[in-house]
């Protein structure tokens, strides 16, 4: 059964069951060659690189949102502290 230059028909058979199961059948080696270099590209590497995308959006968004709290804030971006103990005779002075 030739189709011509398509190479995909849709094709009902029956299973075990008795029901109709709907495939793809490939006639030709050539047009299966096509369909895997256009669906694997879409199926594998769109998701991969969406992912990464948005994975690099989603941390500058939230090193910005980082920024503009610390600066709403009034901080200098130092996470260093100031350590101050007080006066043992109790006067309660700071040095």
């Amino acid at each position: 059964m030739s189709t011509g230059p398509t190479a995909l028909v849709a094709s009902n058979t029956p299973t075990l069951q008795g029901t109709s199961d709907v495939t793809l059948r490939f006639f030709r080696l050539e047009t299966f060659r096509l369909y895997t270099n256009i669906a694997y590209p879409i199926f594998f590497y769109l998701p991969i690189l969406l992912i990464t995308v948005t994975s690099v959006a989603v941390a500058f968004e939230f090193r910005k949102r980082q920024k503009k709290k610390r600066d709403s804030l009034g901080g200098t971006g130092s996470t260093t502290r100031t350590m101050t103990s007080t006066d043992p005779g109790g006067s309660g002075k700071t040095t």
